[in-house]
């Protein structure tokens, strides 16, 4: 059975053009519905803010392509193109597409290499693709280098491409982009490419390092009509719930990838404005979100999981012009898209599905037709069919099978690779993906696939087969793993078990040994899942998930020891390593130290007995709500025990979080009034010091009251101690409820703002500064704990009071400069 686009696509608009290349294609903006006086910038850096309008990016292809021409002696319409080979080493640049179209305006081809690739993977590449020139951005010049020394590559075919925060260091061996760019007015015009009916199908715009369906890495064969297939598929799609709209999108996935690569192409082609990033960084992506007031975001799951994993980033950034992301490279688990439901539930999750070998969408999620599980439904022209292990076609739904593809984004074939080539794509034309997957109804009755596994990572347990993802996808959710791969390993009864590989969060159950934590997460399993994905014992825990440059799991290396590698991957956040708010062990250490020291340095004497018995102190290691407690004890109870109204701080965090969340941000972000991280720091120190206020004013009632006054408990109409002074603890209250708006304007922040905004060879040394920041301030404690007796402990309050007022204006005329990238 064939299963095509639901009825509801409409058709292209228009016969894929075959006679133009894809980077006339996308300036000219044939067919698209964008404004054709259109004078915005649609390519804009994030981190410089440099911008091309489409007319400016016009004009460098051309410059570009005059100076390549001169270089390299390469003519439009002379040679052969697999002689015309140009290969890019390099961090996203908005320079990137230029040079790419630049190539393909003399008849060349770009050969994109993955940032992560090793020597070897390099000097393989540009082998296969007899490339004899290559641009490298100046952190990976050396690299480049010394691959093509060893090659016996000259020097002068090494150019360097710029990319935002590098120097590029001009060196008389090494050309730059930009003196390219100078040197092309002074240079001759170029013919313009002149292609035959049908060249585009066979003319080759990229070769793209890619695992294949299976096996290493092999060169991928990516025409101009491919791409502009898949260009003129994804927007025809999407206009039959959106037609003509435009939106600001956010791209920091590597250029290198066809993922991005793609829909780079096809943002612009549809008038889209992209804020491109060199490389990921969680931070400052969100200070674009907000900056730029970003609609579209093109994620991975994983980054996605990061993100709403850490709720604290919703108050450091602004984040509501967010309408849809647009998820690729694995698939959207329904536990994530749930999660993202609860903490975002006006965000439209797109999931779809593709590979290198089709160019690279092949299903896509309409905003009007949401199944979460599923990758979307067949873009336009795009035909699917499920076969069974014996190659029978699947002829009903819910029945899954390997996924073949077919339609005019499907690429020819492999470079220089014939036997891999016939392995992928039949006589048919139909692309053996090496996924498994079935069709589902969606409520709304459309067609959708749904991708359950790889054929060669099923499990079979008992006969029957298990999905790796099912169980990865549940584990995931586990607030304690930060990464997880799922292979089976041999069990003499059942055949295969699933066993798991598992990279420990150093945030959550952080105090558990490795052996209850495997306890913990294997029912955590057996309470989500069936018997036969359960793990018992066959959980190991090691430093990192190895991936290749797509954030494909290299089960090869994890099941060798993934121990021994790690892997800098764009799918690996910093978010998933960021330090959530701790316990105050270091200032409980100092407080332990000094009473131990009292004592002649004897731990016992800091045992708050000894204390007691000694010192007539009561020691809770936490001064203020000690000495707050202290307070309520000298009021009437009304049968509340004295060290139960501490309760209502974390009462008023549940109570005042969600309100402040949803209501005071949003509110303020409409009324344009600015409240970045140092902002809500800085009222977090007064609200502490109105707090501290209101304890002042408490303790004066109470001694305004009897019996006792000003020294309760502590007189003979107290009865030893049993009679209060006449006030009622719950005017307490607004004391704590002060501290809980404190903890959710400051504290919840603070932790992660210090980690991201350090240099990231000092995050550590700068949060154990902060820590013995907070030990001295304890130590200040038991200095000024005299002051806790009656009547100086008003003194006290008082004097916590002005200092955090006074911490509170200092902070902010230091600090508050920081705030302005926020908004």
């Amino acid at each position: 059975m064939v299963f095509k686009s639901p009825s509801w696509v409409p058709s292209l608009p228009c016969a894929i053009p075959d006679t133009s290349s894809v980077g006339d294609f996308v300036l000219s903006g044939d067919y698209s519905s964008r404004p054709k006086d259109n004078k915005t910038s649609p390519l804009i850096c994030a981190v410089s803010g440099k911008e091309y309008s489409l007319e400016e990016l016009s004009n460098q292809v051309d410059l570009v392509a005059r100076s390549l021409s001169k270089e390299l002696g390469w003519l439009p319409n002379q040679g052969e193109s697999s002689d015309k080979v140009l290969g890019i080493l390099s961090f996203n640049s908005i320079e990137y597409l230029i040079l790419c179209w630049a190539v393909h305006r003399l008849n060349g081809i770009c050969l994109v290499i993955h940032t992560g690739s090793s020597n070897r993977e390099i000097e393989s590449h540009l082998n296969r693709a007899n490339c004899k020139t290559i641009f490298a951005c100046t952190s990976l010049l050396k690299t480049c280098t010394e691959v093509t020394g060893a090659l016996g590559i000259p020097s002068s075919n090494v150019y360097v491409l710029p990319v935002p925060d590098e120097v590029t260091e001009l060196t008389p061996a090494h050309k730059t982009f930009d003196q390219l760019v100078a040197d092309g007015p002074r240079l001759p015009n170029l013919d313009p490419v002149k292609w035959e009916k049908g060249q585009g199908k066979k003319q080759i715009a990229y070769l793209a390092a890619t695992s294949g369906t299976s096996g290493l890495q092999k060169l991928a064969q990516i025409t101009h009509f491919n791409i502009i297939a898949n260009i003129l598929q994804a927007t025809t799609f999407e206009s039959g719930f959106a037609p003509g709209v435009t939106e600001s999108c956010l791209l920091m996935l590597p250029l290198s990838h066809t993922y991005a690569l793609e829909v780079s192409h096809i943002m612009l082609w549809r008038g889209d404005a992209i804020i491109l990033h060199p490389k990921f960084d969680m931070m400052k992506m969100l200070q674009s979100v907000a900056k730029y007031k970003i609609e579209r975001l093109y994620l991975v799951p994983s980054i996605v999981a990061a993100w709403i994993k850490n709720p604290f980033l919703f108050q450091m950034f602004d984040s509501t012009s967010v309408s849809s992301i647009v998820s690729g490279a694995a698939p959207f688990d329904k536990n994530l898209a749930d999660m993202v439901a609860k903490v975002q539930p006006k965000w439209c999750i797109r999931p779809g599905y593709g590979l290198t070998e089709s160019s690279i969408i092949a299903t896509l999620t309409s905003s009007n037709d949401q199944m979460f599980g599923s990758s979307g439904s067949l873009l336009p022209e795009v035909e699917l069919r499920l076969i069974d292990p014996e190659g029978k076609d699947i002829e009903e739904y819910e029945k899954a099978g390997e996924v073949l593809l077919r339609g005019p984004n499907i690429i020819p074939g492999y470079f220089e690779d014939p036997e891999a080539s016939a392995k992928l794509i039949d006589s048919d034309r139909w692309l053996h993906t090496g996924d498994i997957g079935l069709v589902r109804l969606s409520p709304k009755n459309n067609e959708h696939l749904v991708i359950v596994d790889r054929m060669r990572d099923m499990i079979k347990v008992k006969g029957m087969q298990v999905a790796p993802t099912d169980i990865e996808a549940h584990l995931v959710t586990h607030p304690a793993i930060r990464d997880v791969a799922v292979i089976g390993v041999k069990d003499e009864l059942a055949g295969e078990r699933a066993k798991a590989f598992i990279v420990r969060s150093p945030d959550t159950m952080a105090d558990l040994s490795d052996e209850k934590l495997k306890e913990v997460i294997a029912e955590y399993v057996e309470g989500g899942l069936n018997e036969l994905h359960w793990l018992h014992d066959r959980i190991e825990f090691i430093k990192e998930i190895p991936k290749n440059q797509s954030g494909i799991t290299w089960v090869a290396l994890v099941v060798s020891g993934a121990e021994r590698f790690t892997f800098n991957a764009v799918t690996t956040p910093w978010l998933k390593h960021s330090p959530q708010a701790q316990g105050k062990i270091l200032p409980q250490a100092a407080k332990v130290i000094m009473c131990s020291a009292r004592g002649r340095f004897k731990l016992d004497a800091a045992k708050p007995e000894y204390q007691k018995e000694n010192y007539g102190k009561e020691v809770e290691w936490d001064d203020v709500v000690n000495n707050l407690i202290t307070q309520a004890g000298q009021m009437r109870l009304d049968g509340v025990p004295n060290d139960a109204i501490k309760a209502l701080n974390p009462v008023a965090c549940v109570i005042l979080g969600p309100m402040i969340q949803k209501f005071l941000y949003p509110s303020l972000r409409k009324l344009g009034i600015p409240f970045g991280p140092i902002a809500r720091m800085t009222w977090a120190f007064i609200m502490m010091s109105a707090s501290m206020a209101f304890a002042v004013g408490v303790q004066k009632l109470i001694y305004t009251r009897g019996p006792c006054y000003d020294q309760p408990l502590d007189c003979p109409d107290s009865d030893d101690g049993a009679i209060p002074n006449s006030m009622s603890v719950w005017v307490q209250a607004p004391i704590f409820f002060l501290l809980g708006c404190a903890e959710i304007l400051g504290f919840t922040i603070l932790s992660g703002y210090a980690y991201a905004e350090a240099p990231k060879n000092m995050r550590t040394l700068v949060q154990a500064l902060g820590q013995t920041a907070a030990g001295v301030g304890s130590a200040l404690g038991m200095a000024v704990s005299p002051l806790s007796d009656n009547p100086q402990v008003l003194y006290l309050y008082s004097v916590l009071a002005a200092v955090m007022i006074a911490v509170a204006l200092v902070f902010w005329l230091a600090f508050r400069k920081h705030d302005r990238k926020y908004y």
